[in-house]
């Protein structure tokens, strides 16, 4: 193992930041394998990689049920309005009436999936016990009986799907189709009170179209402490919180 060389990647940076280039390549002379740990590439400079001759590999499938679940769990906890709810609790108060003001039932939404691949489909799976509309979106479409089985229906483009769903989660690799993928255009088609979930890239929605979205007269909003999103408003899920963009 003496003979491979690593590159020196300071220790205070999460692994998502840890990126592949040339100039990593140099010092790490040689390099000959780079393993990402978890699903996607996009963090590796490909072209880079290629002309030093260094595979670049993917632990596939390796945390897709881990994700296809805390999306589940955000999906929940976004339409139920635990969060804000639960932060009332935290700061000694308790009100039944104003917590459940904006609660639903997910019970007979229309759900949708960008992209329904080993994430996307196990979403889908994990849905159906809850009696609402699965749709989805992705350049394969599944199998016949597959669609029969969930009941899902498929759309030929997100630009199709979106306006239809209540709630709409991205499982999609970043890549020069999805970067920017819900712009000002593709945002202003959806429902009003639409739950945008991206736990995929963050770079396929575009953060200050988002901020246009919250602020304009169709999704305004005055932000407050715990304060849970009136009906009518773009919810934007990001990791365990609810907040107005993505990052």
């Amino acid at each position: 193992m003496a003979e491979y060389e690593c590159a020196p990647v300071p220790a205070r940076l999460p692994p998502s930041t840890m990126r592949y280039s040339s100039r990593i390549g140099v010092p790490a002379k040689n390099l000959k394998l780079v393993i990402t740990a978890g699903i996607g590439s996009d963090h590796t400079d490909l072209d880079s990689a290629i002309a030093r001759g260094v595979t670049v590999a993917e632990v596939t499938y390796s945390n897709s049920i881990s994700v296809a679940e805390h999306i589940v769990m955000m999906i929940l906890s976004q339409v139920r309005n635990y969060l804000p709810s639960y932060q009332t609790v935290l700061d000694g108060g308790w009100n039944i009436a104003d917590c459940v003001a904006r609660s639903y039932d997910l019970e007979g939404m229309h759900v949708g999936t960008v992209a329904a691949g080993r994430m996307g489909t196990a979403v889908l799976r994990r849905l159906k016990p809850f009696d609402v509309h699965l749709h989805y979106t992705d350049r394969h479409r599944l199998p016949a009986e597959v669609e029969q089985e969930l009941g899902v229906t498929f759309h030929e483009s997100a630009a199709d799907m979106v306006p239809l769903c209540d709630v709409v989660t991205i499982n999609a690799p970043l890549h020069a189709e999805t970067e920017g993928l819900f712009d000002d255009k593709l945002i202003a088609t959806m429902k009003r009170g639409t739950y945008l979930i991206n736990t995929a890239r963050a770079r396929i929605a575009d953060r200050d179209a988002i901020m246009r979205a919250l602020e304009s007269e169709r999704h305004r909003r005055d932000l407050g402490p715990a304060d849970a999103l009136a009906p009518g408003e773009l919810t934007v899920a990001r990791g365990q919180e609810q907040v107005a963009l993505l990052s």
